[in-house]
């Protein structure tokens, strides 16, 4: 048993050192529908770090029904750095309008380590696309936005594809922003221009909108030779971020369950859910889950044990998990001891009430004999 697993703890080893190793040319391909042909394509496999190791190969996806391989293993040998491979597409008289893709996948193999057995490495794939071209005019659309600082306009481009068997003589396409309440907060429009049947052009849309970061929804509208063609798309601008402003808790007791307490901002455009940890060396305690609208700012508390931790100044780390998110901030603290009473005081504080409540007693006493004096000496007085 221990051997199997010497062998398979061996052969992931290998397999491990093929992740930055392993390489496919072209990385993606597109090629045009061609009714009843047959059509050879060229691949090579990319063994940058010359190793030995046998490749097996497949097609996956809508297409893998007319995708052939001249071999599906191959061997590559450490002296090959490119190692070419063809696949062959049969194309049938007909297909569907629109955009089919496949994926040819190419998987490492190593020599089984026990009868039947054998290891592969997570595949390695390249995405095959065919165009089959729409009748008359057929005009297809796609987004992007340019990853900028918060602050600076956002450069909006749109993809224009026509997928028709006619040229689009005039084309021009309006981008309308809105934020997660589906308020309008930015409008965009691309110049005018044409499109070859079966090209794709790439045309900006302007002005630029100035945007905070947050999550946006885009109506992309085109309108072409009288027709319209429509896109509802969103785009995030940035990443969502939770600011820790602020720790107010600086001291924290030994061997107690301290409340913490920090200042939070969501720096996000949509409500955002947060879990998170306090850390002190090596101990931990999760904080209450919490959320935070947007732009929201205030202060939140969670609770940390300082069990055995010696006193001292320590690094407090915050970690906060929120929207695929994880986010550590680190704050300075200190240990204390738990502040106790003397015993020398302890014991003299049995005696201080005692000596209290005689006082007391005797002042009531004094005020009683008093009255009684007074109201004596009256009656003596009207006799």
């Amino acid at each position: 048993m221990f051997a199997l697993f010497s062998l398979l703890s061996v052969a992931l080893l290998l397999l491990i050192s093929l992740v930055s190793g392993l390489g496919i040319s072209p990385a993606r391909k597109t090629i045009d529908f061609q009714p009843n042909k047959t059509v050879e394509l060229d691949f090579n496999i990319i063994n940058s770090e010359q190793r030995d190791f046998q490749a097996e190969l497949r097609a996956i996806g809508e297409l893998s029904s007319i995708i052939f391989f001249k071999n599906t293993t191959i061997q590559v040998n450490s002296a090959q750095y490119r190692v070419p491979f063809k696949i062959i597409l049969r194309f049938p008289s007909y297909m569907e309008p629109g955009i089919h893709t496949s994926k040819i996948e190419i998987s490492p193999v190593l020599p089984s380590t026990r009868e039947n057995m054998f290891v592969a490495y997570i595949a390695l794939q390249a995405p095959l696309t065919v165009r089959v071209p729409y009748p008359a005019k057929y005009l297809d659309l796609s987004f992007r936005a340019l990853e900028v600082d918060e602050g600076t306009p956002v450069p909006f481009y749109i993809t224009l594809d026509n997928l028709g068997s006619e040229d689009i003589d005039e084309a021009v396409a309006e981008v309308e922003v809105y934020d997660p309440e589906n308020k309008l907060v930015a409008r965009a429009i691309t110049r005018k221009v044409s499109v070859a049947s079966n090209s794709v052009k790439e045309v900006q849309a302007l002005p630029s909108p100035i945007l905070r970061k947050g999550v946006y929804n885009l109506i992309i509208t085109a309108y072409y030779d009288g027709q319209e063609k429509r896109l509802k798309t969103n785009f995030s601008m940035g990443e969502p971020l939770i600011r820790v402003k602020g720790v107010i808790t600086k001291k924290l007791v030994k061997d107690e369950i301290n409340k913490v307490i920090f200042r939070a901002y969501n720096d996000w455009n949509t409500e955002l859910v947060v879990h998170g940890i306090i850390g002190v060396g090596q101990a931990k305690t999760e904080i209450p889950v919490f959320k935070l609208s947007p732009g929201e700012e205030r202060e939140v508390a969670g609770f940390f044990e300082a069990k055995g931790i010696t006193p001292g100044e320590y690094n407090m780390s915050l970690t906060l998990m929120y929207a695929n998110q994880i986010k550590t901030y680190t704050f300075p603290v200190r240990i204390i001891e738990r502040i106790s009473v003397k015993p020398e005081k302890q014991r003299l504080l049995p005696l201080i009430i005692g000596l209290s409540l005689i006082i007391i007693l005797l002042i009531i006493l004094v005020r009683v004999f008093l009255f009684v004096k007074k109201k004596k000496a009256f009656r003596e007085r009207n006799l």
